[in-house]
């Protein structure tokens, strides 16, 4: 599938690079949900920035797209 990845943090030039990763597999708790459209938001752009990565500790590269609409593919048990 493919993903826009942030790979570091830079307070002056976001950079999220196209590229293609593996579909997650799913755990007990989890919903897979095939993607039809996604929204980069600002929450997006305090992320990318490293602006929070004091309170939440993102691991990097980090998905972009905190919004998104999509057909629910899997449930988890």
């Amino acid at each position: 599938m493919k993903a826009a990845l942030v790979s570091q943090y830079n307070k002056n030039n976001i950079n999220l690079e196209m590229t293609e990763i593996p579909i997650p597999q799913i755990g007990p708790d989890d919903v897979l949900i095939k993607a039809r459209a996604a929204g980069v938001n600002p929450l997006d752009n305090i992320i990318s920035r490293g602006e929070v990565k004091i309170i939440v500790p993102y691991k990097l590269p980090q998905i972009a797209g905190n919004e998104f609409v999509g057909i629910v593919e899997k449930v988890g048990s």
